[in-house]
């Protein structure tokens, strides 16, 4: 829409003031009506003559260098996007509720005539130098984004009460944590407190994480990214847990360390390498000798896993393993994962981005599995495999996906890789083939899969089709494809075809969903619009 022309519009609305406040009110009134006989009639577009001179006059005043790039009415709220990528919300009595600059091309932050004093004064106090790029009325008050600060709640009376502190300087809200900080991190100061839940996190002005309960005993420890302070300092590591990594990790030094709920203790050195300790401090995950820091050498503490390890990766060492639930985690040092079970049975194995196995070992590999990649596939290779429930997962090195039953049967993803790439429209289902045949003849299938009440099926193109247990298609996905820059006009109803045409011109769309109450659409502009059944418009959503 091009700007508009407010000066005319709200110069005639001062004329005929009483008469448009009844047009509005009788019109907002029929609006209820409508949508109290039909639920989905909650949205709709809003040409530009019909705009409410509240609403352009909002505008005029508040964002002077651009214009209205289209307006539509939902249940609740009138939502403008202007032509600088501003997105604003009114009431249906055409009062702002939110103003977000943050993709704005020419507003870098919400116009100050907008913003209470209070919170400006505040923002200008605690956080110099940053910009308020979103500013929302809330029910309880207002919340705030800033551009690279936090986010802001205030009450009704502008008391913070989530969010707040100094953003240079330890005069937070919270005594307990400026004490903390000043006496273990004196070099750097607090750049935000919130409260999360049962916690409060805190983040230090070089990139330091540090979580207290709410009892403000500290909870965990991030230095991996901080600036300053390359590891946790020594006086708030237990003397056990450093004399641990000073014998086992002389090269190393903790980046991160947690206590645990049940008394556990967990660090990661910065190596990544992690390691657990119980609450007297012998190591129950992820131990072992680093081998002069790097956490080489097969010398974990499960006989199990290095006797694997040496039999089928001699080539390399473990890094860590750890426990996570009823499994054990293995990671080897040219980037192997490996999972077993609490038996110490392997259940996973992933070499993708292994840089000395490219592949999973083939003594691993059940012979009907490899004979059928050897068939199927001749130019591909197995990254990963894994024993599943109903059988057994493998991905290939091109990312197409097979799933076999406990007898080897392919149950998904099966197919003629035609020379080794996946393609091909020779999967085990007829009717998909045909489909893609007869609707995406420029490519083929990559991959298929079953998942949960449907088939999930994948082109080589990029383009994503959903069908039902029936083989019918639910949801057709060409916003990635290459080939395809829009679904094919021969699968979109013509009612949906036409409203675009009339009301979009020039875009096209990108997918396009079955719903069980109608259809759902996004466009190439990235605006989502929804339909009922009867292929009345019931909604938008702009994405972007």
């Amino acid at each position: 829409m091009k700007k508009l022309s407010f000066i005319l519009i709200v110069a005639m609305a001062l004329i005929g003031t009483a008469c448009t406040k009844s047009e509005a009110t009788s019109t907002e009134a029929a609006t209820r009506a409508a949508s109290n006989q039909n639920k989905f009639e909650i949205a709709k577009v809003i040409n530009e003559s019909d705009i409410d001179p509240a609403i352009m006059e909002f505008v005029m005043t508040h964002f002077p260098q651009t214009g209205i790039f289209h307006c539509y009415q939902t249940q609740h709220y009138y939502k403008v996007k202007l032509d600088d990528r501003t997105h604003l919300e009114f009431t249906h009595s055409f009062e702002w509720v939110k103003v977000d600059c943050e993709h704005s091309t020419i507003y870098t932050s919400v116009p100050t005539s907008i913003v209470p004093e209070q919170i400006t004064a505040y923002v200008t106090a605690n956080f110099p130098g940053k910009a308020i790029e979103e500013i929302e009325k809330k029910s309880f008050g207002w919340e705030i984004e800033m551009k690279n600060g936090p986010e802001i709640k205030f009450d009704t009376n502008f008391n913070v009460i989530n969010g707040g502190g100094n953003g240079g300087g330890n005069n937070s809200n919270f005594p307990e944590i400026n004490t903390f900080v000043s006496t273990y991190f004196p070099q750097v100061s607090i750049q935000r407190v919130e409260l999360d839940g049962n916690e409060i996190d805190v983040k230090l002005t070089d990139g330091t994480d540090i979580d207290f309960y709410l009892n403000f005993i500290w909870q965990s420890i991030d230095c991996e990214h901080a600036t300053v302070y390359g590891s946790v300092p020594s006086e708030l590591v237990p003397v056990q847990i450093t004399e641990y990594v000073t014998a086992n990790f002389p090269n190393n030094h903790i980046d991160q360390i947690e206590k645990k709920n049940n008394g556990n203790w967990e660090i990661e050195l910065n190596n990544d390498y992690e390691i657990v300790f119980d609450a007297n401090f012998n190591v129950i995950g992820g131990g072992g000798n680093g081998g002069g820091g790097n956490g080489g050498g097969n010398t974990s503490n499960y006989p199990e896993i290095n006797t694997f390890v040496d039999t089928y990766f001699p080539q390399t060492s473990i890094l860590k393993v750890e426990r996570d639930g009823n499994k054990y985690e293995v990671e080897l040092t040219d980037n192997t994962d490996i999972d077993f079970n609490l038996s110490f049975e392997w259940t996973k194995i992933d070499c993708d981005e292994s840089n000395v196995y490219g592949s999973v070992p083939t003594e691993l590999v059940p012979v009907q599995i490899t004979d059928y990649v050897t068939a199927n596939f001749p130019n591909n290779h197995i990254d990963q495999i894994e024993k599943k429930y109903y059988g057994w997962d493998v991905e290939l090195n091109n990312d197409h996906e097979i799933k076999f039953d406990s007898n080897f049967n392919v149950i998904s993803g099966g197919g003629n890789g035609g020379g080794g790439n996946g393609g091909g429209n020779n999967s085990n289902y007829p009717e998909i083939n045909t489909f893609v045949d007869t609707y995406f003849p420029q490519v083929s299938i990559r991959k298929v899969e079953r998942d949960g009440n449907k088939y999930e099926v994948e082109l080589t193109d990029n383009t994503d089709i959903d069908f039902n247990l029936s083989f019918e298609w639910k949801k057709i996905d060409c916003d990635d494809s290459n080939v395809y820059g829009s679904v094919p006009t021969e699968l979109v109803p013509v009612q949906i075809t036409d409203y675009v045409t009339a009301n979009f011109p020039g875009k096209h769309i990108d997918s396009i969903e079955k719903k069980y109450n109608g259809w759902e659409i996004e466009l190439s502009n990235g605006l989502e619009i929804t339909f009922d059944s009867n292929f009345n418009v019931t909604g938008f959503d702009d994405k972007k």
